[in-house]
């Protein structure tokens, strides 16, 4: 019999089943990088899993934003 995936109302069904950090622990200890779905998106900037990715706010700019996945430095080929 070929395989059937389960349907979307199954998997969230199973999902909701158990709590978030039950679900964490599984996921971490069979190896897979997982962390918490936020809702708060005020929240990134101090949530240390996002803290590269996530600039908070400053004195310049009110508010949380995207960090470049980039960086530049001054250096000269010798």
């Amino acid at each position: 019999m070929p395989f059937r995936p389960p349907s979307p109302t199954a998997v969230g069904e199973r999902l909701r089943s158990r709590t978030t950090d039950a679900w964490l622990a599984e996921l971490r200890a069979a190896g897979l990088p997982s962390v918490a779905v936020r809702t708060d998106l005020a929240a990134l900037a101090a949530d240390p899993a996002f803290a590269r990715a996530v600039l908070p706010p400053d004195a310049h700019v009110p508010y949380a934003r995207p960090a470049a996945p980039w960086t530049f430095t001054e250096e000269t080929p010798a």
